[in-house]
């Protein structure tokens, strides 16, 4: 199993945005992504909100390769609240 705890600044409490997403993939995961197993995406305790712009953005380049049903094949979101990764998981298969 694959763990990637992702960085952000700790003075925000949210994410948004594509292009934000897209930089922050290939600043953090691109390079770490497993394409042949389970990758356990970490967000830190201080991300409270993710926008579906920001999702969309950051996972764009792995749902390229991955059709979006079997994503729970290929990754499992760790984040601050049940809530959050409900969310991340449907917004990733929107």
């Amino acid at each position: 199993m694959n763990k990637i705890e992702l960085k952000f600044d700790k003075s925000l409490s949210g994410l948004a945005g594509n292009s934000y997403g897209v930089s922050e993939y290939n600043s953090q995961l691109k390079d770490k992504f497993d394409w042949n197993g389970m990758n356990v995406i970490i967000f830190p305790n201080h991300i409270e909100k993710i926008g579906i712009s920001f999702i969309q953005g950051f996972f764009s380049a792995i749902l390229e390769k991955i059709n979006k049903n079997n994503i729970e094949k290929y990754i499992k979101i760790e984040s601050s609240s049940e809530e959050l990764t409900t969310k991340i998981i449907e917004n990733i298969k929107f």
